[in-house]
């Protein structure tokens, strides 16, 4: 479904509808995944609800998501006909270097719909320890004055504590990208045969991102990883994929696959996906894999929903973005795979393939542990649409919620 933007002045929003607003159509399929989440999640506890959503990228988003999309400039003329604002989700509360003016612009739209007198959610966020004292005033002054806060991950919640947030119930859920439904099997199959790769072998999906080191660094990473790749080859027989998570051009990972593919030995068995996948497309690719090998925090995801053995490439990337570990770490810890992790700071070829032969010998009782866990995880996913309904029907009264809650760690979720 297309939106005509040029027609805006026909939009007419309901009480209860509900604005979104986050990083999306950024070419980012994590960001998109996550969106896809919160709209089917919450499509399924409201199926008479109303969404928008503001994007880099209405157009797609709106064709991609089959809901109402609109660039972030017409955000003073749709937010004060919304019933509610949900902020969400992804790694939103971080004040790190250059994502401060991120931070500073959706706090600035939290506190304006507060303004108005809009019931406002985080929706399923990350928060990284804030390093500025303007980032540290400005979540005491504004973000504890929304209404409801879920965080994907006990570390967050730490957080976000420590930053002073008292007023708002803060609820660990987690990522709603874990309720993405991928497409068939078969949909898969065709993609990978296009290069020329098929299920009578094993196939590891890697994702990677440009890394900002110094060219001593970046280089020696890349032979680490060239040489996994033809280990994978020579020793599980297996064909390599790499997958790109981002395709913008100024976070684009198909460039550093590029690069290791020039390195390889074994480059017939080694392909790069190089058009943009959806995150549907490329968690289906995932499930017919055998283990992901990742610097992607969603590309994690995908493998934890889709029962695969997975190998976490954690660290900083660069020194204006913050750091990988707490929210890959994060996930890990929530089921259970927080030791198959590599630092690429310190890493050896060793440590990495240790680590693959670990994983590979371990993949049946992967698989099983995936299953139960992912299944606790999917129900938290709905959870944080359940709480938002509660506080979308019954003007923010959402603590005489009709959905039991455990008194465990706080008002985290816990399975009924």
């Amino acid at each position: 479904m297309e939106v005509n933007h040029r027609t805006f002045s026909s939009y007419t929003a309901q009480r209860r509808d509900i604005a979104i607003c986050g990083w999306y159509g950024d070419l980012n399929t994590g960001n998109e995944a996550i969106l896809s989440g919160i709209v089917s999640s919450l499509k399924k506890v409201m199926p008479n609800i109303e969404i928008v959503v503001f994007s880099w990228r209405p157009k797609l988003a709106s064709k991609q998501h089959g809901i109402k999309a609109y660039p972030y400039y017409k955000l003073p003329q749709i937010l004060p006909k919304v019933g509610a604002l949900i902020v969400g989700g992804g790694t939103l509360l971080t004040d790190w270097r250059l994502t401060l003016p991120l931070f500073l612009f959706l706090l600035g739209i939290i506190g304006w719909a507060k303004m108005l007198g809009k019931p406002v959610m985080l929706y399923a966020v990350g928060a990284e320890p804030f390093s500025t004292r303007l980032g540290k005033f400005l979540t005491r002054f504004i973000v504890d004055r929304v209404d409801l806060i879920t965080v994907r991950g006990s570390r967050s919640k730490k957080v976000l504590k420590l930053a002073g947030i008292v007023k708002p119930s803060i609820y660990v859920t987690a990522d709603p990208a874990l309720n993405l439904q991928p497409l068939k099997p078969d949909a898969a199959i065709r993609m990978l045969a296009r290069k020329g790769i098929t299920k009578d072998r094993l196939l590891a999906v890697i994702c990677l991102r440009r890394w900002a080191g110094s060219d001593g660094e970046s280089s020696r990473l890349k032979q680490i990883l060239a040489e996994a790749c033809d280990y994978l080859v020579d020793h599980f027989h297996a064909d390599v994929i790499f997958l790109p998570m981002s395709t913008s051009t100024y976070d684009d990972d198909r460039r550093m696959a590029v690069e290791i593919m020039k390195m390889v030995k074994n480059n017939e068995r080694i392909k790069l996906i190089v058009k943009k996948c959806s995150p549907e497309e490329a968690m289906a690719i995932t499930g017919q894999s055998d283990l992901v090998i990742s610097m992607r925090l969603h590309s994690l995801i995908f493998a934890a929903a889709m029962h695969v053995p997975m190998i976490a490439l954690i660290g900083a990337i660069s020194s204006f973005v913050p750091p990988s570990d707490n929210k890959i770490l994060e996930f890990l810890e929530m089921i259970d795979q927080e030791t198959l992790t590599c630092n690429y700071k310190n890493m050896r070829s060793a440590d990495l393939l240790n680590k693959i032969n670990e994983a590979m010998l371990a993949k049946k009782r992967t698989k099983y542990k995936l299953n139960s866990k992912v299944k606790t995880l999917q129900s938290a996913c709905y959870y944080n649409a359940k709480l938002a309904r509660e506080l979308v029907y019954s003007n923010n009264n959402y603590e005489r919620s009709s959905w039991r809650m455990r008194r465990g760690s706080g008002r985290d979720f816990r399975e009924d």
